[in-house]
């Protein structure tokens, strides 16, 4: 285990069989393995992995009742918690700590799962420690139980990679975000990343390499990311067969927690979990080597890879995914702008909860939603977008990241980036009077921003890292 994310846990028995567990929370070693349904599927975190609670050396009792005291701490008001508890009777789901009378006495599991507050932002995350996972209530005796929660250090924040700047990655405060301000950002990293950003779902940061002297890939630890200073990577990747340099461009995970890397050479590269899993020179299981001038990386809802090219976007079926190929791909879909007066470039891109398509075209300032109608073709196809805005001529866009309440957030001019509102959305404009976002954050000592994610990322988008 890591450092500590939580106090000691300590479970004590009354009138029972006596234990006593300490228990230490990990800092989220896997590349990241969540679930995501119900409060938050299983966390993925090593605090409840073989933590068997001790039964003295004797036999649990069949027979008789007991009580059992439960104790929940670290969430704030209105978070309930997630706690299941299993025995002789069935399952029981709890969402608060409280007395159970009467319950009948013989052996019991218990575990926990994360919980998240609610946020038109972004959310925080909360990580349960237990101190053990079973015990025997004996009849006639009590148990008590203690839970404890604690933050994801990385939650709660919107992260950008930035340059000319202070530091690498700046991470703001979402509570910050709500309405136009000046603010410095909550946490400032100086380390190597450099060209993305992203999340496992565990709230383990990965980036690409600033220099090339230091590995392709780098994650950094959930629990060094709490605040402000110079941070060293706990994981180095570097990829075998990468045919050029500067290598890396853009890179996502799939549903699975396998990550995709489009790199020089036209390449996109799958690195497994078990990849992932310590630093090294790691061969891709599947390679696709058929796209010009490669550039940003999706997974829609079905699986399915979108890969920005020359000048369209290519759709990858997730069937295919499973081998590498030299073949086409499954759509190669030119873009038009809403009054079909231009070709959109595709330069980043992003998935909306609806399943809509939205492009970046850096070089014309323009944003535009591809509807999802307009996805599911094959072949070579031209589609008129739905919506294109057209921002300052001045902003320098990035790939964007939606927030909870399908809001926008995208880089800007220097210094600055800001939130296009659901409203905004909607609404087509020219480069001759374009949108202002109606939410602009400056920070003075930021430089540029670039590409965006929460963690977590809001609820219902194609992306790893949301939650549930």
């Amino acid at each position: 285990m890591r450092t500590s994310i939580a106090a000691m846990v300590s479970i004590s028995l009354s009138g029972a069989l006596a234990c006593t567990v300490e228990s230490t929370g990990d800092d989220g070693s896997s590349a990241g393995s969540s679930g995501s349904s119900g409060s938050a599927g299983s966390s993925g975190i090593d605090p409840l992995a073989g933590m068997g609670g001790s039964t003295g050396g004797g036999t649990c009792p069949a027979s008789g009742v007991g009580t059992l005291d439960i104790q929940i701490t670290g969430l704030p008001t209105g978070v309930a918690a997630a706690l299941t508890l299993t025995g002789p009777a069935g399952i029981r789901n709890l969402s608060a700590g409280g007395t159970l009378e009467g319950l009948a006495a013989g052996n019991y599991s218990v575990a926990s799962t994360r919980v998240a507050d609610i946020d038109p932002i972004v959310r925080t995350v909360y990580e349960p420690t237990l101190g053990e996972t079973q015990f025997c209530l004996s009849s006639g005796g009590s148990h008590s139980v203690q839970l404890g929660y604690s933050a994801v250090p990385t939650s709660h924040r919107l992260w950008t990679n930035n340059s000319n700047g202070n530091g690498n990655l700046l991470g703001f405060s979402g509570s910050l975000l709500s309405t136009t301000a000046s603010m410095e950002p909550a946490v400032a990293v100086t380390a190597g990343a450099g060209i993305d950003v992203t999340f496992d779902s565990d709230g383990n940061l990965w980036s690409m390499a600033s220099t090339l002297a230091d590995p392709h890939l780098q994650r950094f630890s959930r629990s060094t990311l709490g605040a402000s200073g110079e941070k060293v990577p706990d994981r180095g990747i570097v990829i075998a067969g990468v045919p050029c340099i500067p290598a890396m461009r853009a890179f996502a995970f799939d549903a699975s927690g396998a990550l995709w890397v489009s790199s020089c050479g036209g390449r996109i590269s799958k690195l497994s979990g078990a990849d992932l899993a310590a630093s090294g020179e790691v061969t891709p299981s599947v390679n696709l080597s058929t796209v010009e001038n490669n550039g940003d990386v999706a997974f829609d809802a079905a699986g399915n890879l979108w890969v920005t090219g020359e000048t369209s976007v290519l759709r990858f079926d997730a069937g295919r995914l499973g081998a590498s190929s030299a073949t086409p791909a499954d759509l190669t879909l030119t873009v038009r702008s809403s009054d079909d007066m231009r070709d959109v470039g595709a330069f980043n891109l992003a998935f909306d909860t609806s399943g809509n398509l939205w492009l970046i075209d850096f070089g014309g300032n323009l944003l535009s939603r591809v509807g999802r109608s307009s996805l599911s073709g094959t072949g070579t196809q031209s589609v008129v977008s739905e919506v294109t805005l057209a921002l300052s001529v001045s902003a320098l866009l990035e790939r964007p990241a939606f927030d909870e309440s399908g809001g926008l957030w995208l880089a800007l001019e220097q210094n600055r980036f800001g939130r296009l509102a659901p409203s905004q959305l909607a609404l087509s404009s020219t480069p001759g009077e374009p949108t202002t976002p109606e939410t602009i954050i400056t920070s003075p000592n930021m430089g540029n921003a670039n590409r965006m994610a929460f963690f977590p990322a809001a609820a219902g988008l194609p992306l790893f890292h949301h939650f549930p």
